[in-house]
């Protein structure tokens, strides 16, 4: 059976992401600040106040699809992300909020504006 070591090493790409897998396979966030954030935005959400400085520089992902995890996650081609590279084919943190209609999700990590989902735009 593998460990959690061995499948924190088979996941070298999500490092410096706030969270790890613990000795029980279970996750846990190494900062605070990320749910307190994810929170602040959940009830901004909530509310209905999308404010356009918390989009403007969201990652955008196009050709997006819903996947499921333990959770959900989108799947789709990112643009514009801090850290991955423009073009690339990823699969976000745990999906936490979604509105197709209006064009945003929010991952633990962090927004997402949405581009057209997967099929509509020749992906």
């Amino acid at each position: 059976m593998a460990s959690a070591q061995d499948f924190n090493n088979s996941f070298e790409s999500l490092r410096g992401f706030p969270y790890e897998v613990a000795d029980n396979m279970n996750f846990r966030l190494f900062d605070p600040g990320v749910g307190q954030s994810l929170f602040d935005d959940l009830a901004r959400l909530q509310s209905g106040h999308v404010e356009h400085s918390l989009l403007v520089d969201a990652p955008l992902l196009n050709g997006y699809r819903l996947v499921p995890t333990v959770g959900f996650a989108l799947e789709g081609i990112v643009s514009g992300h801090p850290r991955l590279p423009d073009g690339r084919v990823i699969v976000s943190s745990q999906l936490c909020y979604l509105d197709a209609a209006l064009g945003v999700a929010r991952t633990l990590n962090r927004f997402y504006r949405l581009g057209r989902p997967l099929g509509t735009d020749g992906h």
